[in-house]
């Protein structure tokens, strides 16, 4: 019988599959060592902000009790601040009575009330009517504090705010 050369690779045949063995034992061993994820509940059980969130949750996201810590210590934050506004503005007043606060916001009302007063009706050199609210013109067509004018007439004005339609007298308030 005739003895075969060798070759490097018959040489070194049983340290190389040895070593894929041992690559082998080393990424089933990493696999199994990861801690499992619980199983979910049935999709059924889960209410579908329960399922959204859980879709957009990332990896490395902090769990839930640490984000309601969170959020506690932020409401916590937000009152001591509101808290100090509160006692920076009053300083050592007391608190007013509730019929004084009811005045003050009536007057505050009225006085952005009285910057859109219908002052007066008015015909252009084309024969257009515009109406003066406040120290602006306004035809129809224009939106005026969120209200839009509908038509101009000779002594009123149609206004339309939301679905309803009124008209404003001359000298009274456009609200």
């Amino acid at each position: 019988m005739k003895k075969r050369s060798k070759t490097p690779f018959d040489k070194y045949k049983n340290w190389i599959g040895m070593a894929l063995v041992l690559v082998v034992f080393i990424v089933v061993l990493l696999i199994a060592s990861k801690p499992k994820q619980p199983k979910s509940s049935p999709r059924s059980k889960k209410s579908t902000t329960e399922r959204v969130s859980r879709g957009k949750r990332k990896k490395g996201k902090i769990s839930k009790a640490d984000k309601l810590s969170k959020r506690a210590q932020r409401k916590l934050e937000k009152a001591r601040r509101r808290e100090e506004r509160r006692s920076a503005r009053t300083g050592t007043r007391s608190r007013t009575e509730r019929a004084e606060r009811g005045k003050r916001q009536t007057r505050i009302t009225s006085r952005t009330e009285t910057g859109y007063v219908l002052k007066g009706i008015f015909v252009d050199e084309r024969g257009d009517r515009y109406a003066l609210i406040g120290d602006r013109k306004a035809r129809s067509g224009d939106l005026v504090a969120g209200r839009k004018i509908k038509d101009v007439q000779s002594d009123r004005v149609s206004v339309e705010y939301g679905s309803s339609t009124y008209e404003v007298r001359i000298g009274n308030s456009l609200f």
